[in-house]
C-alpha cells in the first residue's frame, strides 16, 4: 500500500470518527430548520434533537427526516452530517474505488452503499447533488 493510499485511509478513519461523534443533521419538526440529533449519552439509548433556530428540543428523538437529502438519479441521496457527506463525496469522486480505501471497521458501510451510488455512470450527477447538499449546510 503506497503513501497516498495510507493517507486516504487515515483521512477516511478521521472522517468516520468525526461523523459518528457529530450527531445527525435533521429537519426540525417545529420550524423546518436545521436541527441536530445528538448521539446518545450516558444511558446509551436516548438521543436528543435540538434546533438552534427555534429552540425546539426533544429527548428520545425517534424517527426524523435527514436535513441532507436530495433526489438524484431517480433515488434519494442522503448523508447524516457534513463529515458523512465528505466521506460520500470522496468515494464518489474517486476514480479507483477499492475496498482498501475504507478503514477496516468501515468496510461494511461501503458494502451497504446502494449500487446506484457506486456506478461510475452516475458520478457527475451525484457530485452535483453533493454540492447542492453542501450548500444547504447552515
Amino acid at each position: 500500500m503506497g503513501v497516498a493510499s495510507v493517507d486516504f485511509v487515515s483521512e477516511f478513519e478521521a472522517l468516520t470518527k468525526q461523523s459518528a461523534e457529530a450527531g445527525d443533521l435533521a429537519v426540525c419538526p417545529r420550524c423546518e430548520g436545521q436541527a441536530i440529533v445528538h448521539p446518545p449519552t450516558g444511558d446509551g439509548r436516548l438521543r436528543t434533537l435540538t434546533c438552534g433556530a427555534c429552540g425546539y428540543s426533544k429527548r428520545g428523538a425517534g424517527q426524523f427526516r435527514y436535513w441532507l437529502r436530495i433526489e438524484c438519479c431517480g433515488r434519494v441521496l442522503w448523508a447524516r452530517n457534513a463529515a458523512h457527506l465528505t466521506l460520500l463525496e470522496r468515494y464518489i469522486a474517486s476514480d479507483l474505488r477499492t475496498e482498501a480505501m475504507w478503514p477496516q471497521e468501515s468496510r461494511d458501510n461501503r458494502r451497504m452503499l446502494p449500487k446506484w451510488v457506486c456506478l461510475a455512470r452516475n458520478r457527475d450527477k451525484l457530485l452535483q447533488a453533493v454540492a447542492l447538499l453542501r450548500a444547504s449546510l447552515v
